[in-house]
């Protein structure tokens, strides 16, 4: 059986543009993280945590409470983090190729928004939501049905009760609904488990959330961002909705811009 990590990427309000005094979040909205034969999910949490102790040592021994300790993805991988930061960068990296001995793979889709305004755009922040975790378990499926047929089970950061409550009849019907006309659906054995997040057992890809925070005439940027943090990406034409989805098969080099 396969294991799915994922998370939010960027955030299901409306954008306007980079320097929008209200509208200014991030311009796509969809879903990363990785996938994990299970045998291997519970080593390369160790991995990751024992990594994680390593590069930041200073901060989490000044902690107050160490074991709840964390980086937001926010803080570390910006643009100039392979000048300033180069040991994360390598730590990144190391992390995406245990990943893949362990055969796992990363994982990203993205929705670019229309720009506009709630009221210019007619936003419906559930349906963006519904949607982007719709096609999110398409690709998902497609993939587990791609392994020798394994199944899959997707986990998610834990939401409100009022938000899991609304959501689960949705995925349920979706991935039920689909599997009639597409048989790949029926490896997800379950709709997306929202669990608990803990610090120590965090993992790596959802920190880099693609940091989708440039306006819509400049998407290319995003994937001049990327590139350096260790995922060939692909930017879309202007004007497009998808932006970007991939079961990733191989990790990158870091390397400057």
């Amino acid at each position: 059986m396969l294991l799915a990590y994922i998370d939010e990427i960027g955030e299901p309000g409306a954008f306007v543009a980079k320097d929008h005094p209200r509208f200014h979040t991030s311009p796509a909205f969809g879903y990363a993280g990785f996938v994990i034969p299970e045998v291997h999910a519970r080593r390369f949490g160790t991995v990751f945590t024992e990594e994680k102790r390593r590069v930041f040592r200073t901060e989490i021994e000044r902690a107050s409470n160490p074991g709840q300790w964390e980086r937001k993805g926010s803080s570390i991988f910006r643009p100039d983090t392979l000048a300033k930061f180069p040991q994360q960068v390598r730590v990144f990296n190391g992390l995406v190729r245990k990943l893949r001995s362990f055969g796992g793979n990363l994982f990203y889709y993205a929705h670019e928004k229309p720009l506009g305004t709630p009221a210019q755009t007619r936003l419906d922040t559930a349906q963006r939501e519904t949607s982007a975790m719709q096609e999110t378990l398409n690709r998902l499926a497609r993939h587990a049905d791609s392994q020798d047929g394994s199944n899959l089970m997707v986990m998610i950061d834990q939401i409100n009760e009022n938000q899991r409550s609304e959501r689960v009849p949705n995925m349920y019907a979706h991935i039920l609904g689909r599997a009639s006309s597409h048989p790949e659906m029926r490896r997800i054995i379950e709709p997306p488990m929202h669990v608990d997040s803990v610090p120590e057992r965090k993992h790596p890809v959802r920190r880099l959330d693609l940091r989708l925070r440039h306006p819509r005439d400049r998407v290319s940027d995003h994937s001049r961002f990327a590139l350096p943090l260790g995922y060939r990406t692909a930017g879309c034409r202007r004007g497009a909705r998808l932006l970007h989805s991939r079961v990733e098969t191989a990790p990158v080099e870091p390397r400057r811009a």
